[in-house]
């Protein structure tokens, strides 16, 4: 008998392209979704399949529900790739493409990003998720992720967050891998959704958090100099109105 989850899909159904870190959390709470690897060698159950060697494009088995967890292009050839592979197997199908908040355009201070921000098609990444959207894919875009051995503070540490003032936008990866198993269930071609949080914490109060909580040292302070950046507030108002449960809580960092 096949497997269900706990919202009542068959995981037999599900293949996750791409075994990165939303890819692998995915898998270790549904051990029986397959997954698939750029690695042909490699020592677990995946599958292997890279997106510019068509020859691998024959291991993927039939399967209605596709988490498509990697960019989808980073060059004019792989952008060619993806839309050749969208045809050969997503065509019909309940197919996620993972995407980033950066896709929008960003055009003053404090801008509220919603799914209906123009976006910027300057980017070879975004303007091919547009076409495959067309076509029917489900475009999720993801805020920062946190979750284990994946830690904000670890920005702070390595000096990649520098402004005080910033607002950092996040989603711990449980909530994406819940929300995703919700868009699945729901499925609706064509669509777009931002997957955030909510939390719209400045850098200096996330900090301040972590040191009450002696995440990080009491001695830490922000660089004196920095380039300001304008500040976004992501938003997950379609999120939660149109898909998640009444109540549902996000996590928060620190948790």
């Amino acid at each position: 008998m096949v497997q269900r989850n706990e919202i009542g899909m068959g995981m037999s159904q599900t293949i996750v392209l791409g075994k990165g870190y939303v890819g692998t959390n995915y898998c270790k709470k549904f051990p029986n979704v397959l997954a698939t690897s750029r690695k042909s060698n490699s020592q677990d159950d995946t599958i292997y399949f890279e997106l510019t060697n068509k020859d691998s494009w024959k291991n993927l088995p039939v399967c209605e529900n596709i988490i498509w967890t990697f960019s989808v292009a980073e060059s004019e050839e792989e952008s060619q790739y993806a839309k050749e592979f969208f045809s050969y197997y997503c065509l019909n199908k309940k197919i996620l493409i993972l995407s980033t908040i950066s896709a929008y355009i960003h055009a003053y201070d404090n801008e509220i990003i919603d799914e209906n921000t123009p976006l910027d098609y300057a980017k070879l990444r975004i303007k091919t998720e547009e076409e495959l959207r067309l076509q029917g894919a489900y475009i999720v875009h993801l805020a920062g992720i946190f979750g284990p051995n994946r830690l904000p503070k670890n920005w702070f540490i390595q000096g990649r967050v520098q402004d005080p003032d910033g607002i950092i936008n996040l989603i711990h990866v449980d909530d994406i891998v819940y929300c995703i198993n919700i868009l699945l269930e729901k499925f609706k071609a064509k669509s777009r959704i931002n997957i955030c949080n909510g939390f719209y914490k400045k850098n200096s109060e996330v900090v301040n958090e972590l040191k009450e909580k002696k995440e990080i040292d009491l001695n830490f302070s922000f660089p004196t100099t920095y380039i300001k950046k304008m500040n976004k507030k992501v938003s997950n108002k379609k999120l939660q109105d149109e898909l998640l449960p009444d109540g549902y809580q996000f996590k928060s960092y620190p948790e």
